[in-house]
Order: structure tokens, then C-alpha cells, then sequence
């Protein structure tokens, strides 16, 4: 029986889309997925030559002066792979952020472990703010190497500059915690955890 991934559908996505040498198309899959669909590039190869034996996608030569080329298309049968897949649900939302483990057990690292995971999720999310804003300039000023693709990026544009401010509020909001909770005793900071619990649940407006 056929095997098909998620990343076997992102990469029948960007085939859609036109057809690639292997390199361009591996390149502009970590430019589009890299936040929200991270995959190793000798992963991405494998699974584009599996998805050839399996008739989903077809190869061309092309020869751009003495160089030639393969060129990867996706195929009929790849086409409704990809259409089958999309009209199912999706598999439930997952999260997976080493900060945020490394916060859940910061209390047997050093003493500045926390702030240090603070300040790299801090850093990462200032990564993310500066793509955003590249990417957002080349769709603003039409020169995006999709720029017909906007009515549905957009939607995941939005979603990835307020997951960065997510990010950075947290990291803010956190810190302020710590820093109110600095020289207090044991019962009082688990005091102080529970009441910042209350204050996260009331905003849920769910029973307790």
C-alpha cells in the first residue's frame, strides 16, 4: 500500500506550482515551510525520489548551456494525490518547542538556565520578525516569486507575525514574573504561580 506523508503533500504543493530542479525546489520548500514545517534537506531529496517511483511525480532533461539538468513536474496521478488529501481533516495541532521544555525543567539546570532559554526564544522570535518583514516587502512591492499565491499566504503570514509576538510577549511577561518573585521565600513564589494559573484560567471563561 502507497505511503504518503505530510511532506510528501508540501512538496506535490510546490510542484504544482511549476516544475523544479531538485536543488530550487528543496531551497524554496525551506524558504516557504521552514517555520511551520521544518524538514532536513536529505530528507526532502529521499522523499522527492520516492515520490517519482510512485509515479506521482515525472522527471525532463533540461540544458542550460553545457550544463543539463533534471527537472521534477508533478504528474496527473500526483495531482490527485495531493487533491485527495487536502479534502481530509487535518491531524490534530501539535507543538513542539524545545524552549518551552527546557523552561518545564529549568529547576535542575544552573540558576541563569531560564534566562538563558529566555533570551534565545527571544532571539529566534527577532529572526522571525526580520523574514517576516522581508517577505512582506516583496509582496508589498509585487515582486514575491509567487505573488499570485497572496490571497492564501497572507492567512499564514498572519499567523507566523503573531506567533512571533507570541513569543516575545511571553518572554516579556515572564521575565516581569521572575523579576517580581526575586528574593521571595518558597511558599510565597508558589503563592505567586498560583495566582498568575488563576489569572490564565479566567481568561479561558471555563470552570474549574
Amino acid at each position: 500500500m502507497e505511503q504518503f506523508s505530510a511532506t510528501s503533500y508540501a512538496i506535490l504543493g510546490q510542484l504544482a506550482l511549476r516544475s523544479w530542479s531538485a536543488y530550487d525546489l528543496i531551497q524554496e520548500m525551506k524558504r516557504n515551510f521552514h517555520y511551520f514545517w521544518p524538514r532536513a534537506e536529505s530528507g526532502l531529496y529521499a522523499e522527492l525520489k520516492r515520490l517519482k517511483k510512485l509515479d506521482c511525480v515525472h522527471t525532463t532533461k533540461r540544458k542550460t548551456g553545457k550544463r543539463q539538468s533534471t527537472v521534477y513536474a508533478i504528474s496527473p496521478k500526483g495531482k490527485t494525490v495531493l487533491e485527495t488529501w487536502l479534502g481530509t481533516e487535518p491531524a490534530e495541532f501539535k507543538l513542539e518547542f524545545e524552549g518551552l521544555l527546557r523552561v518545564f525543567l529549568s529547576r535542575f539546570g544552573a540558576p541563569e538556565t531560564l534566562k538563558k532559554t529566555l533570551l534565545k526564544v527571544e532571539e529566534d522570535a527577532g529572526v522571525l520578525s526580520v523574514l517576516a518583514t522581508n517577505i512582506a516587502r516583496e509582496y508589498l512591492t509585487g515582486t514575491a516569486p509567487f505573488q499570485e499565491e497572496i490571497e492564501v499566504r497572507t492567512f499564514v503570514f498572519d499567523f507566523l507575525v503573531h506567533y512571533a509576538d507570541l513569543y516575545k510577549e511571553w518572554v516579556v511577561r515572564t521575565r516581569e514574573e521572575l523579576q517580581l518573585r526575586e528574593g521571595r521565600s518558597a511558599d510565597e513564589r508558589k503563592k505567586m504561580a498560583l495566582e498568575l494559573m488563576r489569572k490564565n484560567i479566567a481568561k479561558l471563561n471555563l470552570p474549574v
